[in-house]
């Protein structure tokens, strides 16, 4: 372009020669900056006076001097010049993008009118928007407040962004903390239940020994003493019914006895303490067909031994489901199965019918009407670190399944939607 065709309006105030402008970075503050890289950047002076209200123009001569300028104060938009000698507008905005502290600034690119090939390259390399020459003030303080807005919303939209994360990222933060601290918390439930069952344990063990020892005993010393004693022959109808009153007291006796065994066997079975899980539970089997009529049959596979306090926890609980399932299953028998998880190498235990099955998913809520005790065994499955999976559907029967130790992560409590044949 020729800077002599320049021809400044009447009342616009004098702007400082290029030298001026090159030597100085420092631009005065409350408007918006806007760096002009133009070799012969006539047309951008009348565009700076023209937008002198609202912006200020620092005016490059070269594309070094534009880098050198905008890296000692980064303007908030840059005019390019595509034709310049030695450094052309292409290789001024690649390192310009190459600049981590400059790649942010909206750069527009000015190309002759009609060149549409410099025009179309401009935009794909990403620039802003073009300005073509020689420039329509009207047009390009159009385009260049169009642009700001844009640049401000932008801002404020990675602002408020950059909010969000912070948000967030403490959110994140928090949740993890209160995760830990649940996950913390439940380790002490757990450890506590892990305490009070094993006192549990120890409890029943001794209240059993001591029914034993002591009430057991002196039945059994009672029944001897009067299995002993002697009537005189003298009056025959008094020794009839004194006879008679002396084998109804053995036969309370008796029962007493049997009772108080039934007792110790239920609060500490001998052969759980003496011989494990598995003998037990055979054990219970046979008492539970004898004294209600279910049979149960028992599928015993290889499992892992566990602690004592696991064990009576585990005894207990399939008693529970036995007794559950001759109350409310409608069936005469039920099947106990002992193995050991293949994936979690975990013991599981799992107690099947083909009775009259139930809704799972309402009878594990705390407020069900029939819960049949399966809320409170699956709190103590949990503490003892185990999971309950039951399943059942109304009319398909019922599986619960009992998975202690190993690992048991991602296994699920609740399925409705299988049944037994």
């Amino acid at each position: 372009m020729d800077s002599r065709r320049f021809s400044p309006p009447r009342d616009h105030k004098p702007f400082p020669s290029l030298k001026q402008a090159a030597r100085s970075a420092a631009i005065p503050a409350g408007k918006a900056r806007i760096l002009a890289i133009d070799d012969e950047p006539a047309n951008l002076l009348t565009l700076g006076a023209a937008l002198a209200s609202e912006f200020d123009l620092q005016i490059a001569t070269s594309g070094a001097m534009g880098l050198s300028l905008a890296a000692q104060a980064p303007p908030d938009i840059i005019l390019l010049d595509v034709m310049m000698p030695e450094m052309d507008g292409h290789e001024t905005y690649r390192r310009l993008k190459a600049e981590p502290s400059l790649r942010a600034i909206p750069v527009v690119f000015v190309t002759a009118l009609g060149d549409s090939d410099a025009e179309s390259s401009a935009l794909a390399q990403g620039a802003a928007d073009y300005i073509t020459k020689p420039v329509n003030v009207n047009v390009a303080r159009h385009r260049i407040r169009n642009l700001f807005e844009r640049e401000r919303l932008r801002t404020q939209v990675e602002a408020q962004r950059d909010r969000l994360e912070q948000l967030v990222a403490q959110l994140e933060h928090a949740s993890q903390g209160l995760e830990q601290t649940v996950a913390d918390r439940t380790a002490e439930l757990r450890s506590l239940a892990m305490e009070l069952l094993a006192a549990e344990t120890r409890e029943r063990r001794e209240i059993a020994g001591d029914l034993h020892d002591d009430l057991g005993q002196n039945l059994a010393v009672a029944k001897l003493k009067l299995s002993a004693l002697a009537l005189p022959d003298e009056d025959r109808d008094f020794c009839r019914h004194c006879r008679l009153q002396l084998n109804e007291v053995e036969a309370m006796i008796d029962r007493s006895g049997r009772s108080v065994r039934s007792l110790c066997t239920q609060l500490s079975p001998p052969v759980l303490s003496h011989f494990g899980l598995g003998p037990a539970l055979e054990w219970l089997a046979e008492e539970m067909e004898r004294i209600y009529g279910l049979c149960v049959r028992m599928h015993l596979g290889e499992i892992a031994p566990l602690d004592e306090t696991t064990n009576s926890a585990l005894y207990r609980i399939v008693r529970e489901l036995l007794i559950n399932v001759w109350k409310h299953a409608d069936v005469s028998g039920a099947t106990v199965t002992l193995s050991t998880h293949a994936a979690s190498g975990g013991m599981v235990v799992s107690v099947a019918d083909a009775g009259v099955g139930f809704d799972a998913g309402q009878t594990l809520q705390p407020s069900a009407k029939h819960s049949y005790g399966l809320f409170s065994i699956k709190q103590r499955i949990d503490f003892i670190g185990g999971v309950m999976r039951i399943e059942s559907q109304p009319g398909k029967g019922t599986v619960v399944t009992l998975t202690i130790g190993g690992n048991t992560r991602g296994q699920t409590g609740v399925s409705a939607n299988r049944g037994l044949a």
